[in-house]
C-alpha cells in the first residue's frame, strides 16, 4: 500500500507508511516533517519513504538539503534508521541510548532525545513529553510503552509512538494507553504517584493539541475538542491498573 501524506497543520506534513507483522498484517508506521522557524527541517522518526513520498519530500526539503536533523524518538523504532541516515546523511541525528548501541558506527549527536537537554535544543520549534514511573528501556523488548511525544505548536500537532494508540473500530477501538504499561511500570513506591504526574501535564498539552498522530494504523483519530475527551477515556481505562500497582508496592 501506498504511503500518504498528511498536512496536519502549519509546517507539519505527517507521512504514513507500512509496516507488515510477519510480513502480512499492516499495522502502519509513521514519519513526520516539521518545517522549523528558521525555514530548515525536522524529521520525526525514522521511515523508509516510498518513490512518491521521498519525492515529494525532497521536493519541499530542497533536495535534502534543508534537513538538519532526525529525531529518532523510541527506543524501539530502529527498522529504518539507516535508510534515513543515506538519505540524509548531513543531518544531525538524535536517539535514545538504544539507537547508540545498535547503530554504534553513526554519528549521533551528544545530547539524547528521551533527555531534558532536547527540549532547550529545540524550543523555538517543539515541545516534549517523556512518560515517567516507567522503565524506557524494559528489559523485555516486547514491552513498548515508553517514548518521547512531540508537540509542534505552530501546527497543534502531536506527534506519538505507542505510548498512546489509536484503532477505528467501535466499541473496542478509539483511543488508548499502549497495553504493555502493566508491565514497564516501575517497581517501587511513588511509581504510580510519578506516572499520574506526567499523566495530568499530558492532559494540560492536550488542551492545546488539534491534531494527534500515532504510530500505527493508517488512519489519524479526530481533529480538536474531541482529543481531551478521548484522553480523558483512555485514562479512565488505566485507573484499576495504576490502583492495583500502587497497592502492590506501597
Amino acid at each position: 500500500m501506498a504511503d500518504t501524506w498528511v498536512e496536519t497543520g502549519p509546517g507539519f506534513w505527517n507521512i504514513r507508511g507500512s509496516l507488515r507483522l510477519a510480513g502480512v498484517f499492516d499495522v502502519g508506521t509513521q514519519m513526520s516533517a516539521v518545517r522549523m522557524a528558521s525555514g530548515r527541517f525536522t524529521l520525526l522518526d525514522s521511515y523508509s519513504p516510498d518513490a512518491g513520498t521521498l519525492a515529494r519530500l525532497l521536493e519541499l526539503t530542497d533536495g535534502g538539503k534543508a534537513v538538519d536533523s532526525i529525531l529518532n524518538l523510541h527506543p524501539f523504532h530502529t527498522l529504518h534508521v539507516a535508510r534515513l541516515v543515506e538519505l540524509f546523511p548531513n543531518a544531525k541525528l538524535y536517539g535514545t541510548e538504544r539507537h547508540v548501541t545498535r547503530f554504534p558506527h553513526f554519528r549521533w549527536e551528544a545530547t539524547r532525545t528521551d533527555s531534558t537537554e532536547l527540549g532547550a535544543l529545540f524550543a523555538d520549534d517543539l515541545r516534549f513529553s517523556v512518560p515517567r514511573g516507567v522503565d524506557f528501556v524494559p528489559e523485555n523488548e516486547r514491552l513498548h510503552f515508553a517514548s518521547v511525544l512531540a508537540f509542534h505548536p505552530g501546527s497543534g500537532t502531536l506527534h506519538v509512538d505507542d505510548t498512546l494508540t489509536w484503532i477505528n473500530l467501535p466499541l473496542v477501538g478509539g483511543l488508548r494507553f499502549h497495553p504493555t504499561l502493566p508491565g514497564v511500570l516501575q517497581q517501587r513506591p511513588r511509581a504510580v504517584s510519578e506516572f499520574r504526574g506526567w499523566l495530568k501535564e499530558l492532559r494540560g498539552l492536550f488542551e492545546e493539541v488539534r491534531t494527534f498522530c500515532p504510530a500505527h494504523m493508517k488512519t489519524l483519530p479526530p481533529k480538536d475538542a474531541e482529543l481531551p475527551r478521548l484522553l480523558d477515556g483512555a485514562i479512565d481505562k488505566i485507573e484499576k491498573i495504576l490502583d492495583r500497582h500502587e497497592r502492590k508496592y506501597r
